[in-house]
């Protein structure tokens, strides 16, 4: 900001959401924030205004918002386990950057391509308490000969 030495404080927002405040010190306003949703965000910075400065709001800048990259480990207690027996998988799932935030949502487990149950993440983590089930396998139709 420039002019009779601005004073107050400075609006960051994200189009229409505000992102948070911060106060002028020497004619700059910082904000440390993270934005987790990936995608293009449009930020401007509003200036409140004092007593000798009018308000004004920057022209938007665009930033790009990338997700962060996961890596997903299954595991399954106990292994092996018997037909009908309690089996637990567990889902870690967590993301490659040491700055970006904690994989948060949902987890489906499968076997193949049959969903077996989901489950929410805490702290990277989901778990499902199954029972494997039995599967006949169909046995091949043959002549019976005498």
């Amino acid at each position: 900001m420039s002019g009779a030495s601005p004073t107050g404080s400075v609006t960051f927002k994200d189009g229409a959401t505000t992102l948070g405040s911060a106060s002028l010190s020497g004619g700059t306003a910082t904000l440390a924030k993270s934005i987790t949703g990936a995608g293009t965000h449009s930020l401007t910075a509003v200036y409140a205004g004092d007593s000798a400065n009018a308000t004004s709001t920057s022209s938007a800048s665009s930033l790009t918002v990338t997700a962060v990259t996961t890596t997903t480990t299954l595991t399954a207690a106990p292994n092996p386990v018997a037909v009908g027996a309690p089996l637990v998988l567990t889902a870690q799932v967590t993301g490659t950057s040491s700055t970006g935030p904690t994989p948060s949502g949902t987890v489906t487990f499968r076997d193949g391509g049959t969903a077996l149950g989901s489950a929410t993440l805490a702290a990277g983590q989901a778990s499902l308490s199954t029972k494997p089930e039995y599967q006949r396998q169909p046995q091949p139709h043959g002549e019976l000969r005498r």
